[in-house]
């Protein structure tokens, strides 16, 4: 059983503190955090970010082809060639609820791997691969889409430090 005063979530407050986008510990630094927890908070932007790219999507499909109703947006999600491009944040999205809902509990390492997939899709880059380059439009034109994926950064748990050797 959880202890109520280990790990709290987005949009929760916790003794006085008011906890962020992120898991915050308000308990000692050797209290781990709870992976399933951890993927709770990553879901919650994530989400938001998909939402956010799916409506702006969707602006830019009524713009040339007139209004479409939450059906017919829903059918576009799922099979427009527009709209494919959202499909590996939706794959991503789907990974993480299938780790939440697991009766397994995931470990850290789930989390791990999440994060990395996560910060690996999530680049806006203008001359990058197709994904990169319409992440990229989609993040310099909207600058609700530019804090929705900053949230989603800020959810991530800490980038592995990695060291070079140098040769001398």
């Amino acid at each position: 059983m959880r202890r109520p005063d280990r790990v709290e979530l987005a949009g929760r407050a916790c003794d006085g503190i008011a906890v962020s986008e992120k898991i915050r510990h308000v308990t000692s630094h050797s209290d781990p955090v709870i992976p399933r927890d951890q993927l709770v908070a990553i879901r919650t932007p994530l989400i938001e970010l998909h939402r956010m790219l799916l409506e702006d999507e969707r602006r830019r499909y009524e713009g040339v082809r007139g209004r479409v109703s939450a059906t017919e947006l829903l059918q576009l999600a799922l099979t427009g060639e527009q709209f494919a491009w959202l499909h590996r944040i939706s794959t991503i999205i789907v990974r993480v609820d299938e780790l939440i809902a697991s009766d397994d509990l995931p470990a850290s390492s789930d989390v791990d791997v999440i994060a990395a997939h996560i910060r690996s899709v999530l680049r806006p880059a203008p001359d990058g691969a197709p994904f990169e380059q319409r992440y990229d439009q989609a993040v310099q034109g909207d600058p609700g889409v530019l804090l929705a994926h900053r949230r989603v950064m800020q959810a991530l748990p800490p980038a592995p430090v990695t060291t070079q050797e140098t040769v001398h």
